[in-house]
């Protein structure tokens, strides 16, 4: 439709701007979506190919939310479970092109609230694939992993090669598990091949 979305987490609850100018006026989603504990933090929305916009949630209760709009971003059902495992870490949901599929990319880390830091170690870093617009997930496989190291926060874009450039950032924890402040930028690149074999 050419309707632009944006994203967004005021007060810990989810929504977007949506925009249908090219970015000239925006408007928020009549409703936000909430989560308990600290809430619905920093999501990402992809659209299915039967015209659905799901929007994907960080949270702090051991599984990705992905909640979902029938009319653009306008309005928002509530959130459901994904089946994904999760810390309290932000997850990446994009189409794959040249196909149907969705593409999630998150720390597929056990949740443990007696954790020091966000619920878990962000470690590995890890991706799925969705066959049925974000209802099941499958060939979950990991992009990174170290047990010593956080990899969080990634973006990913495809290229004309059907090469996914993924980035993320990634620190060492400290001995008592808290994220290291220095943080190194880190770029995959993989072939959208990689991710069905």
């Amino acid at each position: 439709s050419g309707r632009l979305l944006l994203p967004v987490s005021p007060s810990f609850k989810a929504s977007v701007l949506y925009s249908d100018d090219d970015g000239l006026t925006w408007q928020e989603s009549k409703n936000r979506v909430f989560l308990p504990m600290r809430g619905a933090m920093e999501p990402h929305a992809e659209q299915t190919r039967d015209g659905r916009v799901l929007m994907v949630i960080r949270n702090q209760l051991g599984s990705l939310f992905i909640a979902e709009s029938k009319n653009q971003g306008e309005t928002w059902e509530k959130p459901q479970t994904s089946g994904l495992r999760t810390p309290e870490s932000c997850p990446e949901l994009t189409r794959i092109p040249g196909t149907n599929d969705l593409l999630m990319i998150w720390n597929n880390s056990p949740y443990d609230p007696d954790f020091r830091s966000h619920y878990g170690k962000r470690s590995p870093l890890s991706c799925a694939v969705s066959k049925d617009n974000g209802r099941t997930w499958e060939n979950i496989k990991d992009i990174e992993t170290d047990p010593t190291r956080a990899f969080s926060n990634p973006g990913c874009r495809f290229l004309s090669d059907g090469k996914a450039v993924i980035n993320y950032w990634t620190c060492e924890y400290l001995p008592d598990w808290r994220m290291q402040d220095v943080i190194d930028l880190r770029v995959a690149i993989i072939h959208k091949q990689w991710f069905y074999t």
